[in-house]
C-alpha cells in the first residue's frame, strides 16, 4: 500500500494525466502500518510529498488505519498536519533581489545580527512552517519535564479537544434547502414505486 513503488507509480501517473490535460487523483499519504508509528509517518509523507511535488490535484486517504482497515479521527489529525508540512515544502522559497538581500548583508557585516534586522523580521513568518500542538519542538528536558508526550499522545488531546469544544457554524439555509431537494428528487427517482 505504501512502498516506494507506490509513489513512483503516483509520478508516473501524475505525468501521464497531465500530458492529457486531465485532473488526477492519487493514491498516496497510505501506510501499511497498523499503528501511529514511525513506519506509518514515513510511508505516509514519502508517497504524498512525490505526488505534490509531480502536480497531482488530489489526495486521498487522510485518516486511513493500514491497508483500508478502517478510519481514525487520530490518523486524520496526524494526516492534516502532515499535509502542512508537505505544503510547505512544495511551496519552495523565492530567490530573488529581496530574499536575497545583498544590502542586508552589507549593513549588517559579517559579525553582525541578523536575527534583529528588519528585513529578517518582516520575512521569517512567511518563510517558517508554524505546525499545531501535535508537533514537538521544544527542548529535550522541556518535552521530558512536560510529561514526555508522543505525536499520538498529543494527537489524541487534540482530537478530544474538537469533539469537546468545536461548534461549526451552521449552513447557509438556501445550501441547506437545495441539498434537501436534491436528496428528496433522489428518493423519488430512486424509490421502486
Amino acid at each position: 500500500f505504501s512502498s516506494p513503488e507506490q509513489a513512483l507509480m503516483a509520478v508516473a501517473m501524475t505525468e501521464i494525466g497531465k500530458a492529457y490535460g486531465m485532473p488526477v487523483y492519487i493514491n498516496v499519504n497510505l501506510s501499511d502500518a497498523k499503528t501511529l508509528d514511525a513506519q506509518a509517518g514515513m510511508e505516509k509523507l514519502g508517497t504524498l510529498i512525490p505526488g505534490m511535488l509531480a502536480g497531482a490535484d488530489l489526495f486521498g486517504h487522510a485518516g486511513i488505519v493500514g491497508q483500508d482497515h478502517g478510519g481514525s479521527l487520530l490518523w486524520l489529525v496526524v494526516d492534516n498536519e502532515a499535509a502542512g508540512f508537505a505544503k510547505r515544502v512544495l511551496r519552495g522559497f523565492t530567490i530573488d533581489a529581496d530574499t536575497l538581500a545583498d544590502s542586508v548583508v552589507a549593513d549588517v557585516g559579517p559579525a553582525g545580527n541578523y536575527l534583529m534586522h528588519e528585513h529578517t523580521l518582516r520575512h521569517y513568518q512567511k518563510e517558517l512552517w508554524f505546525p499545531s500542538t501535535i508537533w514537538t519542538r521544544e527542548t529535550f528536558d522541556a518535552w521530558q519535564a512536560g510529561g514526555q508526550r508522543t505525536v499520538t499522545d498529543r494527537a489524541r488531546r487534540q482530537v478530544d479537544a474538537i469533539l469537546t469544544e468545536h461548534r461549526p457554524e451552521p449552513m447557509d439555509p438556501d445550501l441547506s434547502n437545495e441539498i434537501e431537494r436534491i436528496v428528496a428528487a433522489a428518493r423519488r427517482e430512486l424509490t421502486p414505486a
